[in-house]
């Protein structure tokens, strides 16, 4: 209705639902705006249509969520999952240290990265089951699934500093979608 322009695309799944599966046929990804401007590359963009899918501010472990947050230049890491349901080890984690953005699964495995163009300040990141994707400074960086842990308050920590990071939980439009997180229970009860 805006005129502005809505991307979707795919992100590779992996064989078995693990964090260590081979990549395999993708997964329907988050809708993204598609910005362009005749001084510079296009880039995607938080679609703001997600907004009304999106939920108050809580510090509860939630598994579908969206989660701000302002860097001070220090190396983090932000954890999205731990190994059990009372705050185990992280699972889950996504760490920015300068340009160098990754998410790591159970033990500390590189799930993902890229290096960025340049430091960012802020991030936001979110989480659709196993989905999650990382916006930097508002643009489109990384994406991948994650399919170790359970939900967790997200905690953010520096070398100086830890805190928990506000999330807002993300309603699903169709909780009996035909994707990949229709496929994955979530995390295993124990």
């Amino acid at each position: 209705p805006d005129g502005s322009r809505v991307v979707l695309h795919t992100t590779p799944r992996r064989v078995g639902l693990t964090d260590t599966g081979d990549h395999c046929r993708g997964m329907l990804a988050q809708p993204k705006s598609l910005v362009t401007r005749e001084d510079s590359a296009p880039r995607l963009v938080w679609w703001p249509g997600l907004d009304a899918w999106l939920g108050e501010e809580t510090n509860d472990p939630v598994l579908h969520a969206v989660g701000d947050l302002t860097l001070s230049g220090r190396p983090v890491e932000v954890t999205l999952r731990t190994d059990s349901f009372d705050a185990g080890r992280p699972a889950l984690t996504v760490g920015c240290d300068g340009k160098d953005l990754r998410v790591t699964g159970a033990a500390g495995t590189l799930v993902a990265e890229t290096v960025l163009p340049e430091p960012a300040a802020t991030l936001r990141i979110l989480t659709v089951g196993e989905y999650v994707e990382i916006y930097a400074d508002g643009v489109f960086v990384l994406t991948t699934l994650a399919y170790a842990g359970h939900p967790a308050p997200w905690t953010a920590a520096t070398d100086t500093s830890t805190w928990t990071v506000p999330v807002r939980p993300l309603r699903l439009p169709d909780p009996d979608r035909d994707d990949a997180s229709a496929i994955w229970p979530g995390p295993a009860r124990s």
